[in-house]
């Protein structure tokens, strides 16, 4: 028997109920469901390399089979010494034992093959994970931070970040109020000012979604446009909710490019 799903290609993993093995579908409760699972039976010896394999895919992480292959080996280790420290077992018994530490080191052995490559394949997964997420990261500030855009472009681009969490932004009209004072008293661009908080709060926002739209096997680029037309979509939508802080804005680099104003920076 395969471990690879015969209908669908997924890995297979062994169950067991009622005392009956089965090969089983890890797709069982994913998208999309496959269901398929096979009875195996009770004389089929398995090899061990079909059990390192399956033990490795229905295994969480690394971890749990180095405890299986400890487990199996301090087991076998213990009949061992029964059969060589006990006084009363006859030769049928202690072969019995003999074979039955046989079939535990050759699960220890089994365990040890799938923590290895189970060890590999998490490797390999943290590595193909960061490298999508690097890849939407610089997709994303591309799009958003090197297209220099405007604040109010901003300012509602941070919005939809927001609303596609299901949270308000988080640059509100108490702190635009502080950036254009600092501005002010420290006699430097009110421009440049919010135009720097702004790409701080949108930098966040991209370092979030590039670990969710980095995250899974699906295609990249796919996912980004999914996400990108959402987020564009939602900040043409936000305009009409937004135009009271999109007008304070606007107020606040009007009045800091006002020549009455110019003085007070100097003080």
């Amino acid at each position: 028997m395969s471990v690879s799903c015969p209908e669908c290609g997924r890995p297979m993993r062994i169950t067991l109920r009622s005392g009956r093995r089965s090969w089983q579908c890890t797709g069982r409760f994913k998208t999309p469901n496959c269901s398929y699972e096979q009875a195996i039976p009770d004389d089929e010896r398995l090899p061990t390399e079909v059990i390192a394999r399956a033990s490795m895919q229905g295994s969480d992480n690394g971890d749990e089979l180095a405890k299986d292959q400890a487990k199996y080996r301090r087991a076998a280790g213990s009949l061992d010494k029964v059969v060589d420290e006990s006084l009363y077992l006859c030769g049928e018994e202690r072969d019995a034992l003999r074979e039955a530490a046989r079939i535990l080191r050759r699960l220890g052995d089994a365990a040890e093959v799938a923590k290895r490559k189970k060890k590999q394949w998490e490797k390999a997964e943290a590595e193909r994970a960061a490298k999508r997420r690097a890849e939407a990261y610089k997709s994303l500030k591309a799009r958003y931070l090197d297209a220099n855009r405007s604040p109010v472009d901003l300012y509602l681009v941070l919005c939809a970040f927001a609303q596609d969490k299901g949270m308000t932004p988080v640059f509100d009209r108490d702190r635009l109020g502080k950036v254009f004072d600092n501005a002010l008293m420290s006699g430097s661009s009110f421009a440049e000012h919010i135009k720097r908080e702004l790409d701080y709060d949108v930098e966040r926002e991209i370092e979030e979604a590039a670990q969710f739209v980095g995250y899974g096997h699906g295609d990249l680029s796919v996912a980004l446009a999914s996400f990108v037309d959402n987020i564009e979509k939602a900040s043409q939508s936000l305009r009409t909710r937004e135009q009271p802080m999109i007008e304070a804005i606007e107020d606040k680099l009007a009045m800091a490019n006002d020549p009455k104003v110019v003085p007070l920076r100097r003080r």
